[in-house]
C-alpha cells in the first residue's frame, strides 16, 4: 500500500452561534470553537476487495483508512468473507476509485462527506472506473456524472468488487466536520458547474421545510411558514428538484431558515449568505450545519426547542416552536 499525504493537519478556529449564550447548556458538548482538523491522504492498493458500502479489503482485514469514522472497521469482516466464499466477486481491470460509505443514499452525507473525496481527485477521474453500489439515487448519478469518470462500475448489495489497481483519498475529516480550504474549494467549483449566469429571479429568503419527513418534523410548522412567508420567505422541499435546480433555487440566499436536515447542504451554493438559522431539538448535539457555515464565512444561530416525545430517539424526536421565542429570535439576528 502507497500512502501520499493530500493535506496537512490544520486547526481550525470557527464563530460561535450568533446566539450562543442563549443555547441550552449541552452546547459545550459539540459546539467546538476551535478544532484540529487530522491530514488526509491518497491511498494506492493492488489487487484490493471493495464492499457495496465502499470499505476496502486487503490480504483478509479491512483498510483502515477506507472506513468512516462512525463505524467500526471489523464489523465489515463477516460480509467480506461470506462473498469470497460464495464466489460473489466482480473482477475489474485498470485504475479504479472508490468514496462511498453505508450512508451514500442521504444528501447530505454523500454531499459533505462522500462529495469532497471524488473533488480532491477531479483531474485524475477522466483516468479512472468508479466503483460504487448499484443502488444510487438520482442525485448522486447527476452529482457524478460531473466528473467523467472513464467508467463506472455498479456492485449489487450481494457483491463484492476486486480491482487491480485501487485509489482512494482518507476521508478529509471527522464526520460533521470539515476540510475548509476543500470545501471552499469545491463550493467554487460547483457553482461554476451548476450554476446558470442567466437565472437571477431566485429568493434571497428561503424556508426548509420537513414536511414531508417521517421523523424529526416541526409540528406547527405550517405557524411558522405562515410568518416568515409575511416576511417574504420562499419554501424549499429537498425531495423535489434536480441538483441543477436546488443550486440555482439557493445561488441568492441572503438568509435561510429551516427545520434542522439535509436541505441545509445547499448553502454551499448561497455566496451572499449572512445568517443560517437552524430549527433544531434543544438537545440534539449536531454541528454539521454550524461547522458549513463557518467554512462559507455565513453567521449562524440555532433555534432549539422542546422535543414532543414522539420518539424515543431525542436526534429523531419531533419538536415545537415557541412562536413568541421565534419571532424575537427573527427580530433580533435579521431585522
Amino acid at each position: 500500500m502507497q500512502k501520499k499525504l493530500l493535506y496537512p493537519a490544520q486547526t481550525i478556529h470557527r464563530k460561535l452561534p450568533v446566539n450562543y449564550a442563549e443555547m441550552h447548556e449541552s452546547k459545550k458538548n459539540f459546539i467546538h470553537a476551535k478544532e484540529t482538523i487530522d491530514a488526509s491522504y491518497l491511498i494506492e492498493i493492488k489487487n484490493a476487495y471493495i464492499s457495496p458500502f465502499g470499505v476496502v479489503f486487503k490480504n483478509g482485514l479491512v483498510v483502515k483508512e477506507s472506513v468512516y469514522s462512525m463505524f467500526k472497521p471489523n464489523s465489515f469482516l463477516l460480509s467480506f468473507y461470506k462473498k469470497i466464499l460464495l464466489n460473489r466477486v466482480i473482477k475489474i481491470s485498470g485504475n479504479c476509485i472508490v468514496m462511498h460509505h453505508s450512508y451514500y443514499q442521504n444528501y447530505y452525507h454523500f454531499m459533505l462527506e462522500i462529495l469532497p473525496r471524488l473533488f480532491v481527485l477531479r483531474d485524475k477521474a477522466p483516468t479512472l472506473k468508479l466503483i460504487i453500489n448499484k443502488n444510487i439515487p438520482l442525485f448522486v448519478k447527476e452529482y457524478i456524472e460531473l466528473f467523467n469518470f472513464k467508467e463506472i462500475v455498479f456492485i449489487n448489495d450481494d457483491e463484492i468488487a476486486k480491482a487491480d489497481n485501487l485509489i482512494f483519498s482518507t476521508y478529509l475529516s471527522r464526520g460533521l466536520a470539515y476540510n475548509e480550504t476543500v470545501i471552499s474549494e469545491m463550493s467554487d467549483w460547483l457553482c461554476e458547474k451548476l450554476l446558470d449566469n442567466d437565472i437571477n429571479n431566485t429568493p434571497e429568503k428561503i424556508f426548509i421545510s420537513r414536511d414531508n419527513a417521517n421523523y424529526r418534523k416541526t409540528v406547527n410548522e405550517d405557524e411558522v411558514f405562515t410568518f416568515l412567508q409575511k416576511k417574504g420567505f420562499v419554501k424549499f422541499n429537498l425531495d423535489k428538484p434536480s441538483i441543477k435546480a436546488q443550486a440555482n433555487f439557493f445561488r441568492n440566499a441572503k438568509y435561510i431558515i429551516g427545520s434542522h436536515g439535509a436541505g441545509f447542504s445547499n448553502m454551499i451554493y448561497s455566496k451572499n449568505c449572512s445568517l443560517v438559522v437552524d430549527i433544531i431539538h434543544e438537545q440534539h448535539p449536531q454541528d454539521c450545519f454550524y461547522n458549513l457555515a463557518n467554512c462559507l464565512n455565513i453567521d449562524y444561530a440555532y433555534f432549539q426547542c422542546k422535543g414532543t416525545g414522539a420518539k424515543t430517539y431525542v436526534n429523531n424526536d419531533d419538536i415545537i416552536v415557541n412562536l413568541a421565542n421565534f419571532e424575537r429570535i427573527y427580530n433580533q439576528y435579521i431585522f
